[in-house]
């Protein structure tokens, strides 16, 4: 017969490993400077839009030929990853199948 667990000692072993976790705070860097991830928490107008105003982000892009080459950089660079490999399938992928259902 299987033992019966503690409650308790459930409980803080689920808290624990909540607190260990990874959590990362930092998904890419510019500059050898971490870009923190936007964890919701100081979601305002200018940092995230939707709808028929331009967002902060996307008026950088338009206006800053620096952030236009740095991200083209990026998305070469992941392009030729395994995971940008298996994206770009799965994207193709999709794009096939929608043709395919207006055919």
């Amino acid at each position: 017969m299987a033992k019966p667990f503690n409650r308790a000692t459930v409980l803080a072993g689920n808290a624990i490993k909540d607190k260990l976790t990874e959590n990362p705070e930092i998904v890419a860097s510019s500059n050898t400077v971490a870009d923190p991830l936007n964890t919701g928490n100081s979601l305002d107008k200018q940092s995230r839009m939707a709808g028929d105003v331009m967002g902060s982000r996307a008026q950088e892009m338009l206006n800053n030929p620096m952030a236009q080459q740095q991200t083209m950089e990026w998305w070469n660079a992941f392009k030729m990853s395994r995971p940008g490999r298996d994206w770009e399938m799965a994207r193709l992928e999709s794009q096939k199948a929608k043709m395919d259902e207006v055919v």
